[in-house]
């Protein structure tokens, strides 16, 4: 369950989708890059928020430029503090080594084999649930006493 804050939700949903995409590009990483990085996902979570507030501010601008290039400078300016932020965090955890974790390209297979396990997890939970949500219903209608096919079977009369 997603915490009812904004702000705390906000945090974990940037977390598990930037957790997702890298588990599940981890064999491409491996092979391409030989490395996968090991703050990806603090790193999403430092620039997540800023860079849509960039794409906002700049189509913005963008679009005031055009009628009053005056009133659209601000904008600029604080878009170009804003990129300078993002780039700044994106220099600062891509220029250290200790941030990477060197893997050999044999490792590719085992992430394979690792995301297909987690796929099978997935979809084992799921089924979990379905089975359970099934039994809920069947408990229901027995407790119900079958009153809805009573009433298909008087329907049916008519």
């Amino acid at each position: 369950e997603l915490p009812k804050c904004t702000a705390g939700k906000f945090v974990l949903q940037t977390a598990i989708i930037s957790l997702s995409a890298l588990l599940l590009t981890l064999p491409v990483s491996i092979f391409v890059f030989g490395y996968i990085s090991t703050v990806g996902v603090v790193t999403n979570l430092l620039i997540s928020l800023p860079v849509t507030f960039c794409m906002s501010i700049a189509s913005v601008a963008v679009v005031l430029n055009l009628f009053c290039p005056v009133a659209a400078k601000p904008l600029f300016y604080i878009l170009e503090i804003a990129v300078k932020y993002v780039n700044s965090v994106i220099n600062y955890f891509g220029s250290r080594n200790y941030f990477v974790l060197r893997l050999s390209d044999g490792f590719g297979f085992v992430a394979i084999l690792l995301i297909a396990i987690l796929f099978w997890i997935m979809l084992s939970c799921k089924r979990k649930a379905d089975m359970l949500k099934l039994k809920e219903m069947n408990n229901k209608v027995v407790s119900e006493r079958g009153s809805m096919r009573q009433w298909r079977l008087f329907l049916k009369r008519r």
